[in-house]
C-alpha cells in the first residue's frame, strides 16, 4: 500500500520510534513525485499543487504553489483518511469500483497522488490476471486502459 507522507511518517514515529528526516521526506513535493499533494482548487483547470509549507512539522498547512490558497493540516489529514478508510472498503475485484474511485478523486487529487497511483497501479494488476478479467476476455478499450495506467 503506498502512503501519503503524513501518515508514512506518523506510522514510523508510531511503530519503529524513527522520525524520518532524509532529503525526500523534507521535499514539499517529494522530489516532483506529488505523491502527498492535492490539487488546489482555485487553479483548476491547471494542474497546480497544494504542498506542505514544512514536510517535518506535520502541523504545517498546505500552500498552492502558484496562488494564495492554503489549507490547514488538520483539514488534509482528515481528506486523507476519509480516504484511506474508503480504499479499505472498495472492493478491488472490480474494475468498474475501481475506475469509479479515479473518477470521483483523481480530478481532486491530482494524478500522482499516493491515493491515486494506488487504484491505478490495482487496475493495471487486475487486468489479465484475474477472473473475469482474463486476457483473452478483455476488450481493446480495456487493454488500452491497462498500457495506459501503467504507462503513467
Amino acid at each position: 500500500m503506498l502512503l501519503v507522507s503524513c501518515t508514512k511518517k506518523k506510522k514510523l514515529e508510531l511503530t519503529l520510534f524513527y522520525r524520518c528526516e532524509c532529503e525526500r521526506c523534507a521535499d514539499p513535493t517529494e522530489f516532483g513525485s506529488y505523491m502527498s499533494a492535492t490539487r488546489c482548487s482555485r487553479c483548476s483547470p491547471d494542474l497546480e499543487h497544494l504542498v506542505s509549507e514544512d514536510p517535518l512539522n506535520s502541523e504545517a498547512n498546505y500552500t498552492c504553489e502558484k496562488c494564495s490558497n492554503s489549507q490547514r493540516a488538520s483539514q488534509i489529514r482528515t481528506g486523507n483518511m476519509t480516504i484511506a478508510n474508503e480504499l479499505k472498503e472498495l472492493n478491488r475485484a472490480k474494475l468498474e469500483n475501481l475506475m469509479g474511485f479515479l473518477t470521483q478523486y483523481e480530478p481532486i487529487l491530482g494524478p500522482t497522488n499516493a491515493h491515486v497511483v494506488e487504484i491505478k497501479y490495482a487496475v493495471v494488476m487486475l487486468l489479465a490476471n484475474r477472473k473475469p478479467y482474463v486476457l483473452e476476455n478483455l476488450t481493446q478499450e480495456q487493454l488500452e486502459l491497462k498500457a495506459s495506467l501503467a504507462e503513467q
